[in-house]
């Protein structure tokens, strides 16, 4: 910079210090973020009609901004004001009556009356009972009804081609080509002759690593059958109950309406908090999304037991294969996790995906209630 631009900035300095004084303006202090920084420096605003001069505190000019190309940010409670301007620059100041005097017109009406009835104890009070309430009823009962015809109408091709995604990536390290015996196989082609329609899906089965004995649906009609899971199944009518649970999660499509239902969780929230960007990582967030997603997944878990009951009757099958199915597969993993630990095996990998199945699944003994026992023939 040359002398007499230095000399220039310092008269115009001046000349602004002076006009600050003359007519009173008001000056607001605050933090100043530059255009593509997350960088702040101590500053002040002084509004010169629709121009913010952002000045240091010693009063030296650091830019100027127009307030019509901008917008001022309205907080929840005592949350600093934050104005956006147009080149990405920004301040944020806890000065809120200074604010609210001096650039009332840029506050929306719509903003100023909730920031007033934040200010508002009694409303305060009353919003901490009926906004958890309203958010309860409306993840709890609403939203589930809106999720079921929505998952309904997603696309066939899309889904299919989101069950590939999938299972190229379990295959990547997961799950394992399957080595079940001859006999098994010849077990488990028996027990899917039985499923209803059957054409509509897509079984396939791989050597479970450290899933162990299990099986799961894809959003899309494919169901994965771990070899693990046809050895600790004893009976065949046990195979066919687990099939037509899992052809259940298909047919009332489960995956997708926990996705929605999932996403609705997060977007309730966000309008509840308001800008959770900072706050993705918090327990804050992901717990009542994580808490909620269980809720529906134990849910779908119900809903699939029940339709399987009514295609076992169909076929002259007891409930209590079911139960029998659930039985062996909780000591199998209740064995599996025992041995691992014998083992060495890394504790994490067992813990999370034990911690996983109870978590999204009712009680292994409320559900073999429902089936009437572990009787199966």
């Amino acid at each position: 910079m040359s002398e007499l631009d230095s000399m220039q900035a310092i008269v115009k300095d001046e000349e602004l210090n002076a006009e600050a004084a003359a007519n009173e303006l008001v000056t607001i202090e605050g933090l100043y973020f530059s255009p593509g920084s997350s960088r702040a420096v101590a500053a002040k605003l002084t509004r010169r009609g629709t121009v913010a001069v952002i000045m240091t505190l010693d009063g030296h000019v650091l830019n100027e901004h127009q307030l019509t190309q901008g917008q001022l940010s309205q907080p929840l409670a005592k949350l600093p004001y934050r104005f956006n301007f147009a080149n990405g620059a920004g301040f944020e100041t806890s000065q809120h009556a200074a604010v609210v005097a001096e650039f009332a017109d840029l506050i929306p009406a719509k903003q100023s009356w909730l920031h007033g009835l934040e200010r508002q104890w009694r409303w305060a009070l009353l919003s901490l009972v009926l906004v958890p309430s309203l958010a309860y009823v409306f993840l709890s009962y609403a939203l589930p009804v809106f999720a079921k015809p929505l998952a309904a109408q997603v696309p066939k091709t899309l889904l299919t081609r989101l069950d590939q995604q999938i299972i190229e990536i379990i295959d990547e390290g997961l799950l394992q080509p399957s080595q079940a015996s001859e006999l098994n196989d010849k077990r488990l082609a028996a027990a899917w002759a039985k499923i209803p329609d059957n054409k509509d899906f897509n079984l396939i089965q791989r050597d479970g690593g450290i899933i162990g004995a299990n099986a799961f649906a894809l959003p899309g009609g494919t169901i994965v059958v771990t070899d693990q899971l046809l050895e600790v199944l004893e009976h065949p009518n046990e195979i066919t109950a687990v099939l037509l649970h899992e052809a259940a999660h298909v047919r009332s499509h489960h995956g997708m309406r926990n996705t929605i239902q999932s996403l609705g969780v997060a977007i309730t929230i966000a309008a509840i908090v308001g800008d959770v960007s900072f706050l993705a990582n918090s327990i804050l967030v992901t717990a009542p999304v994580i808490l909620q997603q269980t809720a529906y997944s134990r849910d779908f878990e119900r809903e699939a037991d029940q339709f399987a009951f009514q295609q076992l009757s169909k076929l002259k099958i007891p409930h209590s294969c079911l139960g029998a199915g659930l039985s062996h597969l909780l000591t199998a993993a209740s064995s599996g996790s025992q041995n691992d630990t014998e083992q060495d095996v890394n504790a994490g990998e067992v813990s999370d995906s034990w911690l996983q199945y109870v978590s999204t699944h009712p009680a292994i003994d409320e559900r073999i209630v429902s089936a009437g026992g572990t009787a199966c023939e």
